[in-house]
């Protein structure tokens, strides 16, 4: 189980990374929408990393 949860905490973290760039790109590039839409899938992604972070630091049952 805690591999699984180490593998989504990865791909949550690329994602994390991935949305923050694209926010980046499209503040400079001076594309409210774009920013806008990709700072809420930030938002969602960040979520899910806590999330799944809080899972491994819980005591396994």
């Amino acid at each position: 189980m805690r591999t699984v949860v180490e593998g989504v905490i990865e791909a949550e973290s690329d994602a994390v990374s991935t949305y923050q760039e694209l926010v980046d790109l499209a503040e400079d590039a001076d594309d409210p929408v774009t920013e806008d839409l990709a700072a809420e899938l930030l938002a969602d992604e960040e979520e899910h990393l806590v999330e799944f972070e809080g899972f491994l630091a819980s005591p396994e049952k």
